[in-house]
């Protein structure tokens, strides 16, 4: 059955693109997936498939599904956030550089761990990202010593329940 708008064929098409890209990427890398420790590993860290049952703001308001400004077009006209987010495009990858020139920018390690926080209850993929390719720069931030003082300051930056 289609809908008004196809989004049955939208979403064939979007599967069809994911299975693209996931085997452009096993070829690109030189994967060979007959090796059965090698298939078990791609089987348990491959990308995963995820067509969310929220619509609208919805879609941005969940940290776990929100991509930012990293939505194509067809996304957002489908998820029915276009309109919600700047008529701009960026990838994950120039989004985690604003985010790491923001806290760069930053001198006290309190303001940096906010930053991080907020990014956190906002785009928990962007989160990990940055935190997974800064991991040196990042581990001070995120755990001892500016974690306790985070919670000694808890009251100052509380924003929002997580």
């Amino acid at each position: 059955m289609l809908c008004q708008f196809g989004c049955q064929r939208f979403t064939a098409s979007i599967r069809h693109i994911f299975t693209m890209t996931l085997a452009a990427m096993s070829r690109k890398n030189e994967l060979n997936l007959d090796d059965p420790k090698k298939m078990a590993l791609y089987n348990r860290y491959r990308m995963e498939l995820v067509t969310p049952n929220k619509k609208g703001y919805d879609i941005l308001k969940t940290a776990q599904i929100n991509k930012g400004m990293a939505f194509t077009l067809r996304e957002r006209q489908y998820l029915g956030i276009h309109g919600l987010l700047p008529p701009a495009f960026m990838t994950q990858e120039q989004q985690a550089c604003r985010v790491m020139k923001q806290i760069r920018h930053e001198t006290d390690n309190l303001e940096k761990f906010m930053i991080l926080d907020e990014l956190q209850g906002r785009t928990e993929k962007l989160f990990y990202r940055v935190l997974c390719e800064n991991i040196k720069e990042l581990m001070p931030i995120v755990y001892t010593p500016t974690v306790g003082l985070a919670c000694q300051e808890f009251g100052e930056i509380y924003r929002r329940p997580n």
